[in-house]
Protein backbone atom coordinates (compact mmCIF):
# COMPACT_ATOMS: atom_id res chain seq x y z
CA UNK A 1 0.00 0.00 0.00
CA UNK A 2 3.04 2.09 0.82
CA UNK A 3 4.22 1.65 -2.43
CA UNK A 4 0.95 2.26 -4.41
CA UNK A 5 0.82 6.03 -2.07
CA UNK A 6 4.13 6.51 -3.28
CA UNK A 7 3.23 6.08 -7.35
CA UNK A 8 0.23 8.31 -6.93
CA UNK A 9 2.60 10.84 -5.79
CA UNK A 10 4.52 10.01 -9.04
CA UNK A 11 1.37 10.60 -11.19
CA UNK A 12 0.64 13.69 -9.30
CA UNK A 13 4.16 15.17 -10.35
CA UNK A 14 5.41 15.09 -6.78
CA UNK A 15 8.17 12.58 -8.02
CA UNK A 16 10.57 14.23 -5.82
CA UNK A 17 9.24 13.72 -3.02
CA UNK A 18 7.87 10.16 -3.92
CA UNK A 19 11.65 8.98 -4.76
CA UNK A 20 13.09 10.50 -1.51
CA UNK A 21 10.35 9.11 0.74
CA UNK A 22 10.20 5.47 -1.48
CA UNK A 23 14.43 5.11 -1.89
CA UNK A 24 15.85 6.67 0.98
CA UNK A 25 12.77 6.86 3.33
CA UNK A 26 12.89 10.21 3.72
CA UNK A 27 11.06 13.87 2.94
CA UNK A 28 12.97 16.27 1.79
CA UNK A 29 11.14 19.22 3.41
CA UNK A 30 13.38 21.87 1.73
CA UNK A 31 12.81 21.07 -1.50
CA UNK A 32 8.84 21.02 -0.83
CA UNK A 33 8.60 24.18 0.93
CA UNK A 34 11.14 25.71 -1.40
CA UNK A 35 8.59 25.66 -4.26
CA UNK A 36 11.06 24.26 -6.34
CA UNK A 37 8.84 24.04 -9.55
CA UNK A 38 8.70 21.05 -11.88
CA UNK A 39 8.68 21.41 -15.80
CA UNK A 40 5.24 20.30 -17.66
CA UNK A 41 7.47 18.12 -19.65
CA UNK A 42 9.11 16.48 -16.31
CA UNK A 43 6.02 16.04 -14.72
CA UNK A 44 4.53 14.48 -17.96
CA UNK A 45 7.57 11.89 -18.01
CA UNK A 46 7.21 11.30 -14.38
CA UNK A 47 3.42 10.36 -15.47
CA UNK A 48 4.33 8.13 -17.62
CA UNK A 49 6.76 6.62 -15.63
CA UNK A 50 4.18 5.95 -12.92
CA UNK A 51 2.49 3.72 -15.80
CA UNK A 52 5.11 2.15 -16.33
CA UNK A 53 6.46 1.02 -12.68
CA UNK A 54 2.33 0.44 -12.05
CA UNK A 55 2.76 -2.11 -15.31
CA UNK A 56 5.62 -3.71 -13.46
CA UNK A 57 4.13 -3.99 -10.09
CA UNK A 58 1.41 -5.81 -11.22
CA UNK A 59 3.03 -7.94 -13.20
CA UNK A 60 6.64 -8.65 -11.13
CA UNK A 61 5.77 -7.28 -7.86
CA UNK A 62 6.63 -3.87 -5.80
CA UNK A 63 10.45 -5.04 -5.51
CA UNK A 64 10.87 -4.98 -8.91
CA UNK A 65 11.46 -1.05 -9.07
CA UNK A 66 13.23 -0.46 -5.83
CA UNK A 67 16.48 -0.61 -8.23
CA UNK A 68 15.52 1.86 -10.73
CA UNK A 69 14.58 4.74 -8.45
CA UNK A 70 18.00 6.20 -7.52
CA UNK A 71 18.64 6.46 -11.36
CA UNK A 72 15.12 7.45 -12.31
CA UNK A 73 15.81 10.44 -9.39
CA UNK A 74 18.74 11.49 -10.58
CA UNK A 75 17.52 11.15 -14.19
CA UNK A 76 14.42 13.42 -13.59
CA UNK A 77 16.34 15.74 -11.51
CA UNK A 78 18.74 16.45 -13.71
CA UNK A 79 16.30 17.33 -16.77
CA UNK A 80 14.38 19.12 -14.92
CA UNK A 81 17.15 21.28 -13.95
CA UNK A 82 18.56 21.06 -17.54
CA UNK A 83 14.42 22.47 -18.36
CA UNK A 84 15.04 25.76 -16.26
CA UNK A 85 18.50 26.51 -17.00
CA UNK A 86 17.21 26.23 -20.66
CA UNK A 87 14.62 28.75 -19.76
CA UNK A 88 16.90 30.78 -17.97
CA UNK A 89 19.22 30.92 -20.89
CA UNK A 90 16.27 31.78 -23.26
CA UNK A 91 15.18 34.83 -20.98
CA UNK A 92 19.10 35.93 -20.87
CA UNK A 93 19.29 35.55 -24.92
CA UNK A 94 16.30 37.82 -24.90
CA UNK A 95 17.83 40.55 -23.09
CA UNK A 96 20.94 40.75 -24.59
CA UNK A 97 18.99 40.84 -27.91
CA UNK A 98 17.45 43.73 -26.41
CA UNK A 99 20.52 45.16 -25.21
CA UNK A 100 22.32 44.50 -28.52
CA UNK A 101 18.95 46.03 -30.54
CA UNK A 102 19.45 49.32 -28.35
CA UNK A 103 23.57 49.67 -28.44
CA UNK A 104 23.39 49.48 -32.40
CA UNK A 105 20.78 52.34 -32.88
CA UNK A 106 22.58 54.31 -29.99
CA UNK A 107 26.14 53.71 -32.09
CA UNK A 108 24.03 54.75 -35.79
CA UNK A 109 22.92 57.55 -33.75
CA UNK A 110 25.87 58.97 -32.44
CA UNK A 111 27.34 57.82 -35.72
CA UNK A 112 25.34 60.24 -37.20
CA UNK A 113 25.87 62.83 -35.00
CA UNK A 114 29.61 62.88 -35.95
CA UNK A 115 28.99 62.85 -39.52
CA UNK A 116 27.00 65.85 -39.08
CA UNK A 117 29.79 67.43 -36.82
CA UNK A 118 32.64 66.66 -39.51
CA UNK A 119 30.34 67.93 -42.19
CA UNK A 120 29.87 71.14 -40.18
CA UNK A 121 33.58 71.43 -39.33
CA UNK A 122 34.55 70.67 -42.89
CA UNK A 123 32.23 73.32 -43.88
CA UNK A 124 33.86 75.97 -40.72
CA UNK A 125 37.41 75.06 -42.44
CA UNK A 126 36.48 75.25 -45.95
CA UNK A 127 34.76 78.51 -45.58
CA UNK A 128 37.93 80.09 -43.69
CA UNK A 129 40.10 78.57 -46.07
CA UNK A 130 38.29 80.22 -49.21
CA UNK A 131 38.52 83.39 -47.13
CA UNK A 132 42.19 83.54 -46.65
CA UNK A 133 42.82 82.62 -50.04
CA UNK A 134 40.81 85.58 -51.32
CA UNK A 135 41.86 87.77 -49.14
Amino acid sequence: MLLQNCLHKLKTACWYCFFMETVYGCHDEVYSSSGASVSERVQNLASSVYSEFEVMIATYGDGVIKNLMPQIVTILESLNLAYREKQEHEVELELLRVENDNLKAQFEREKQVRKAHEQVHMSYFLYHNLLAYHL
